[in-house]
């Protein structure tokens, strides 16, 4: 488990975005889908490092009503990207206030699956990247789809998304060791751009991986 909440069967996982989107005051102009996409595929990742699936979201809109139905769209998009329902969800959107910057907050509840046997072989996927850095190298950015379709057929034993404190927290934290790489290793990943996992064969990806 990376950061979500387990009590009894439950999973519980939460992600936000801020100052990125369509108002005038964001610091990263991205469309409101988008940025909906990246952190509902934080969240995904976050259950399946969890060995949880989804069952019901959150979302809180701090956009106003303009923004809801992209949001929307977005997670949706992360659920028909890995070919599955998108779950049922809740929402609040702010309208009594106009605001200058994006807000977006989304919360994933899962419940816990089988236990794995975690697989020998031990993979750094994707380069770290984060706001208009994703935008410009998305052949860089770990695949969510492929990721998640591995994980769905046992191959993908364990998952381990990273984040804000770079790659070699995360290493330490999932291999309990930094590895020699030839990307930073002290630079956030943002929304997850590089995912860690352990294989139970070796992996082909279209984007830029390591077997450490």
């Amino acid at each position: 488990m990376r950061n979500a909440y387990i009590q009894n069967d439950l999973v519980v996982a939460v992600d936000n975005s801020v100052a990125i989107g369509e108002k005038p005051l964001d610091v990263v102009r991205a469309p409101d889908a988008l940025v909906a996409a990246y952190t509902m595929r934080v969240l995904l990742l976050e259950q399946m490092c969890a060995n949880a699936r989804i069952q019901c979201i959150t979302v809180g809109n701090g956009s106003g009503k303009d923004a809801f139905t992209p949001y929307i769209e977005g997670i949706r998009s992360v659920f028909t990207e890995v070919e599955e329902a998108m779950p049922p969800y809740v929402a609040s959107t702010e309208t009594n206030m106009e605001t200058q910057q994006s807000a977006l907050t989304i919360t994933a509840i899962g419940t816990l699956q089988a236990p794995r046997t975690r697989g020998q072989y031990r993979y750094v996927i994707g380069h770290p990247h984060v706001g208009q850095s994703i935008l410009d190298h998305p052949h860089e950015v770990a695949p969510l789809a492929g990721i998640y379709a591995l994980w769905q057929q046992g191959i993908i034993t364990h998952v381990w998304p990273t984040g804000s404190k770079g790659l070699a927290h995360e290493c330490r934290r999932f291999f309990h060791e930094v590895p020699a790489l030839p990307v930073a290793l002290d630079v956030t990943c943002g929304p997850s751009s590089v995912v860690l996992v352990c294989a139970t064969e070796r992996l082909q990806l279209d984007v830029p991986h390591y077997n450490v």
